[in-house]
C-alpha cells in the first residue's frame, strides 16, 4: 500500500509539471504570436503636440508630420526596407445595401509587410494606384463579413463618405491583438492628404 501511495505520488507530480510547462509555453506563444501580428521590427514616428491659448493637444495633436517625411526616413535610413506614412479615422462605410463603422487606415503599399499581414484574396493597392489617385482599398475579414456575407468582396464597390472605392483585396483574419481590438475590422486605403498622424517603418 505503501508503495503504491509512493507511486500515485510521484505520478501526481511529474504529471503536475509537465501540465504546469505546457501551460507556461502555450501561453507563451500565444504571446509571441499576438506580439508578431503587430509587425516585427517595427518603429513609429508620431508628429509631435502644440499649445494654444493654454490648451495643449498632446502627442500627435500637432499636423507636422507630411508624405515627404515618410519618404525621408525611406530614403535616408538605410535599414528601413519599408515605410508608410499613417493615418487613422473612424467612419461608416457602406456596400452592398449593408452599413458598417471601421476602422478607416490611411496607409502606403508597405503596409501589409510592415504589419506582417498577407492579403488572403486579391492585393495590395501598387503605388502606380497611388500616382494614378486610384479609388482602391483593401479591407479585414471583419468588413468583409459584415458587407459582403458570404459573397466575394473583390472588384466590388465600398462607400467611404460617400466616396466609392474599390475592393483589391482582402486580408488574412488576425483576430484580436493584445489590447481587445479587433484587428480585422478595418479599410486600408492611401490618403490624398499631405498630412500623417504618423509613420511607421520596418527595420531591417
Amino acid at each position: 500500500m505503501r508503495s503504491a501511495l509512493t507511486m500515485l505520488g510521484i505520478i501526481i507530480g511529474v504529471a503536475s509539471v509537465i501540465a504546469a510547462v505546457s501551460i507556461t509555453t502555450g501561453a507563451t506563444k500565444q504571446v509571441e504570436d499576438k506580439v508578431a501580428s503587430l509587425g516585427q521590427n517595427v518603429v513609429s514616428v508620431f508628429s509631435g503636440s502644440f499649445g494654444t491659448g493654454g490648451v495643449r493637444s498632446g502627442w500627435g495633436g500637432a499636423p507636422t508630420l507630411t508624405i515627404d517625411d515618410a519618404k525621408a526616413i525611406k530614403g535616408e535610413v538605410k535599414d528601413a526596407v519599408a515605410v508608410s506614412p499613417e493615418v487613422r479615422d473612424r467612419s461608416q462605410v457602406m456596400a452592398n445595401g449593408l452599413n458598417w463603422n471601421t476602422v478607416i487606415m490611411g496607409e502606403s503599399p508597405d503596409y501589409p509587410q510592415i504589419r506582417n499581414w498577407n492579403i488572403k484574396s486579391g492585393s495590395m493597392f501598387t503605388d502606380q494606384d497611388v500616382r494614378s489617385i486610384a479609388k482602391v482599398a483593401v479591407i479585414g475579414k471583419t468588413v468583409a463579413d459584415q458587407l459582403f456575407p458570404n459573397e466575394d468582396p473583390i472588384g466590388k464597390s465600398i462607400q467611404i463618405r460617400n466616396i466609392p472605392f474599390k475592393i483589391v483585396g482582402v486580408f488574412e483574419s488576425k483576430g484580436f491583438n493584445l489590447f481587445g481590438q479587433d484587428q480585422d475590422d478595418t479599410v486600408v486605403d492611401f490618403k490624398l492628404s499631405r498630412l500623417a498622424v504618423s509613420a511607421i517603418a520596418v527595420i531591417e
